[in-house]
């Protein structure tokens, strides 16, 4: 699927992320993946890659979806700062990438796993 950064991005946004041009890449294999890159935001754009990584598999193991279904979205999660995170959902992004560590993710293979597809997609 072509993605229209376009819709997403603007220069200021760049401008204020040095290593988004960097992350870019590797964040849209990610939401490849785990077939979300139809539904990405500024949001999940501005993520590192290992939170967006440990973030998605957070939501999955514990039966949380990652797109709404009511309005095909991304799961509001995304859009949360880590303070507010941790403070509304005891969600710790240091505990989470301890957890769910990126090192090794093999970014050309998509989530195959039906249990995992249809928890993280419902």
């Amino acid at each position: 699927m072509m993605i229209d950064l376009k819709k997403i991005l603007i220069p200021k946004e760049i401008a204020n992320s040095r290593n988004m041009l960097k992350k870019l890449s590797i964040l849209i294999k990610v939401s490849e993946k785990y077939c979300i890159d139809k539904y990405l935001n500024l949001s999940f754009l501005m993520l590192l890659s290992r939170q967006s990584f440990a973030l998605i598999n957070y939501l999955c193991d514990n039966n949380i979806a990652l797109v709404v279904n009511d309005n095909e979205k991304l799961n509001p999660m995304f859009n949360f700062y880590h303070a507010a995170l941790k403070s509304k959902f005891g969600i710790d992004f240091k505990k989470l990438m301890v957890k769910y560590p990126f090192s090794g993710l093999d970014l050309n293979e998509k989530i195959t796993d039906y249990r995992r597809k249809k928890v993280c997609l419902s």
